[in-house]
């Protein structure tokens, strides 16, 4: 079972938007076990949306996902080229325009009402937050799904989708083991040798902004083959092993704080406010995190965490001596467990990529230092990465 995932707009085609549906669909599908053959992106026409629908009639794949052109303007027009390439009618349908009547309050235009036409024989997909419905059509032993272009609606579609889809999903396992601390060469050296002695196991790593996932996948007969190799994988990789499951490790962090209920507080200069916004991106946030602060210049280090300005003049500004005097700082003036303060260089000017940052826990300090390479965002988010997997592993260590 394979998957056609065809997304339609001029938008993604001229670059003015990133295709996120594209991605979000790609790792739905591959986490239900559902491989995907092809993802294509065309524009706004009839023709080029028929050529792609054929290429899928006439190809072994089972399924089409189509995203955008189900709205009331007139270059929506994917609903009209599904017609066209399966030889089917359009059709009002009462139970999409049930779905309009209630979105627009009883009133509608004829624009509006266009979009209660769909192939004959649909099955409506109801549109919880706007005006355009998808739909399901079985046309001989193929099935093609319309969803909606706008990517928050697309997502609570597709969600109404899955019970559908997993009828149709192959009887797969999947194990994703998340990595931090080295780099994706150093996993690769030691996990690929083990590759040949487990054939009947799929392994593919992923790397982003330090984290590195791995990705293992194979059918239940393999299960006690599967088993061997996540035994041997996990003791090779060790403490660099911060989740069994696909998540980030802010998500971890904020669990290990929850469960220990324990606190956290934030001095941050290079990161500009990262950290707290990372930590409160999870749900719960309030009962681990106690304040933050951005202390940006000098003189807010200065000032506000009573740092010694000959620190700074001796060592420079990013050094961990500066660091951790801020951290003793933060920890006078905050209420949390666990403190942390971080400075360093995010470019263009100074030493780029220079990052340092210190720890408090109780009466200790955890001081250490990381070049990174890259844009001014992706210093950023890897020292930001960096810094929470230290405390992971701190509240491993310590508590």
């Amino acid at each position: 079972m394979s998957v056609y995932i065809l997304n339609i707009g001029d938008e993604l085609l001229s670059g003015n938007i990133i295709n996120t549906n594209a991605s979000f669909l790609a790792h739905s599908l591959d986490s239900l076990g559902i491989e995907i053959k092809k993802i294509i992106s065309v524009r706004d026409a009839i023709k080029d949306i028929v050529d792609v629908v054929n290429e899928f009639l006439n190809s072994t794949s089972s399924i089409l996902i189509t995203t955008g052109g189900l709205g009331p303007t007139h270059d929506d027009c994917t609903k009209q080229a599904i017609c066209e390439a399966l030889g089917l009618k359009m059709r009002f349908n009462e139970n999409a325009s049930q779905d309009m009547y209630l979105y627009f309050e009883g009133e509608k235009n004829d624009c509006n009402r266009n979009q209660a036409y769909f192939p004959e024989g649909a099955k409506i997909i109801a549109n919880k937050y706007c005006s355009a419905d998808g739909a399901i059509i079985n046309y001989q032993d193929k099935i093609i799904i319309m969803l909606v272009g706008p990517h928050h609606e697309l997502k609570s579609m597709f969600n109404s989708v899955i019970p559908y889809l997993k009828e149709f999903k192959r009887d797969t396992i999947v194990i994703d083991k998340m990595l931090y601390g080295n780099r994706e060469s150093y996993f690769e050296n030691i996990i690929y040798p083990l590759l040949k002695d487990y054939p009947h196991l799929n392994v593919s790593p992923y790397a982003k902004d330090g984290v590195i996932r791995f990705r293992i996948k194979t059918t239940p007969e393999h299960q006690e083959e599967l088993n061997l190799f996540l035994d041997i994988f996990d003791n090779l990789v060790g403490d660099y092993l911060f989740s069994n499951q696909e998540e980030s490790l802010n998500y971890v962090l904020a669990r290990g704080l929850q469960k220990h209920k324990l606190k956290i507080s934030f001095a941050e200069s290079v990161t500009g406010g990262l950290l707290a916004k990372l930590i409160t991106d999870v749900p719960g946030a309030s009962n681990i995190i106690s304040e933050s602060f951005v202390t940006y210049s000098e003189d807010s280090k200065v000032n506000l965490l009573s740092v010694n300005p000959k620190t700074i003049k001796q060592y420079g500004v990013v050094s961990t001596n500066v660091t951790s005097e801020m951290v003793i700082g933060l920890d006078k003036i905050s209420k949390a467990d666990i403190n942390v303060a971080i400075s360093g260089y995010a470019g263009p000017t100074g030493d780029v990529g220079h990052i340092c940052y210190s720890i408090k826990y109780q009466d200790k300090i955890f001081s250490g230092e990381k070049k990174f390479k890259g844009t001014r965002e992706m210093i950023r988010n890897r020292a930001a990465n960096e810094v929470i997997y230290q405390v992971i592993q701190i509240i491993k260590r310590e508590i």
